[in-house]
């Protein structure tokens, strides 16, 4: 029981399918939705990498000042007693080269803690714990590095905070008394 009649006998419709403009047309229109969301995603991105280098410094401060309300005293705080509280991130006393590494500078004499960590958008967030009441310094202050574009940007590969509170080609943002 085969059938006899060959395929091109059964199709008489003329030949259907796409033209080569309306497939240029789609592509067009896919570039430019593409064109649109990149930046926006490329930026929400490297926000959320300079929130996280941000979080990691008040982290190390938070954890700093744990440690000085024991003894009143910031001798305690080294890369040990600040690891322990946030075992994901390293401390250190060199230079930070990413957001999981927090470079930190303990002064017991004048009671400051100073911390920082590197974004990866080349930003370096500095934090500085002054316990020393009625100085200029006083409090909490958040820092970051010069936005690239600037007159003083600092696009860098690794950062540390700088003892006894320069903050020469940072901006501050935030402070907490």
């Amino acid at each position: 029981m085969y059938n006899n009649r060959r395929h091109d006998d059964l199709d008489t419709s003329p030949e259907t399918g796409f033209t080569l403009i309306e497939l240029a047309i789609v592509i067009l229109i896919i570039g430019v939705l593409l064109a649109l969301a990149l930046p926006t995603f490329l930026g929400v991105r490297d926000s959320a990498h300079d929130k996280s280098a941000q979080s990691a410094v008040r982290i190390a401060a938070v954890n700093a000042k744990a440690e000085y309300s024991l003894l009143q005293d910031f001798s305690l705080v080294n890369s040990q007693t600040l690891g322990l509280a946030e075992p994901g991130t390293t401390y250190s006393s060199g230079p930070s080269t990413g957001f999981r590494s927090v470079s930190f500078v303990v002064d017991p004499t004048f009671q400051v803690f100073e911390a920082a960590a590197l974004s990866s958008t080349g930003r370096c967030y500095m934090v500085m714990d002054d316990l020393n009441t009625g100085t200029p310094t006083s409090g909490t202050t958040l820092w970051r590095s010069m936005v690239a574009g600037s007159a003083s940007a600092t696009t860098v590969t690794a950062c540390e905070p700088p003892l006894s509170g320069a903050t020469t080609g940072f901006v501050q943002i935030a402070k907490t008394t």
